[in-house]
């Protein structure tokens, strides 16, 4: 399943307020975390698969869910991200390629919100709106 994401937009002036929640700019591609009945597939904003080019962003969660972020590769000397680095895994197609790239360029995926879960027991899902309290294993978004 394929939600779009919220966009950016351009603002006359900087913006600033207390009551808002504002985030790091990672330099990647945005990326749809779908998960429907314990199958993966990963989506651009744009809604192109691009699940084999980052098999390691498989994170099994027990119900169905979909969430928004920005997949990035980090530049292992200067700790920064580096974009020709997400673009060179996102237009690597050949498995025996990308498996090698897992290991020279490793993909984060940033997680800026969560667009709909099932929770356990329900069988209805939900939008969870931004921000919302969520846990895996491997990670928290509070």
């Amino acid at each position: 399943m394929f939600i779009s994401p919220m966009l950016l937009e351009t603002a006359a002036v900087p913006f600033s307020h207390s009551e808002y929640i504002f985030e790091p700019k990672v330099d990647g591609h945005r990326l749809i975390y779908s998960q429907q009945s314990e199958s993966v597939r990963l989506y651009t904003r744009h809604h192109n698969d691009c699940t084999r080019q980052y098999p390691e962003i498989q994170l099994p969660f027990d119900h169905d869910i979909i969430l928004d972020g920005e997949i990035a590769c980090t530049d292992p000397t200067t700790g920064l991200n580096d974009f020709e680095a997400v673009m060179s895994r996102f237009s690597t197609r050949q498995h025996t390629k990308v498996v090698q790239l897992i290991k020279m360029l490793p993909a984060t995926f940033a997680i800026f919100d969560i667009l709909m879960y099932t929770r356990p027991g329900s069988t209805q899902p939900s939008s969870s709106g931004t921000q919302s309290n969520f846990t895996h294993p491997k990670a928290t978004f509070k």
